[in-house]
């Protein structure tokens, strides 16, 4: 019988996705810690303590704008 994988797997393929997923982390962490030196204010305290609605449209579009050029410079 002839193998009818429908996914192959590559190590080196692989090895690229896990390199670029830990980097996609890193670089979303590094934004949280930025965006909380410019602004002056703890990230955590403004988004889990004070409940500040403002700030977190403004975290959230800053991530979702650095996740589209993640996805672009990841899939090449």
């Amino acid at each position: 019988m002839e193998n009818t994988s429908l996914i192959n797997w590559y190590p080196d393929l692989l090895a690229i996705l896990a390199v670029d997923l830990i980097l996609a982390v890193i670089l979303l962490t590094a934004f949280r810690k930025l965006a909380g030196l410019i602004s002056n204010v703890s990230t955590t305290e403004e988004l889990a303590v004070k409940d500040n609605f403002a700030f977190g449209l403004v975290f959230a579009g800053g991530l979702i704008s650095l996740s589209i050029v993640l996805t672009g410079a990841i899939s090449g």
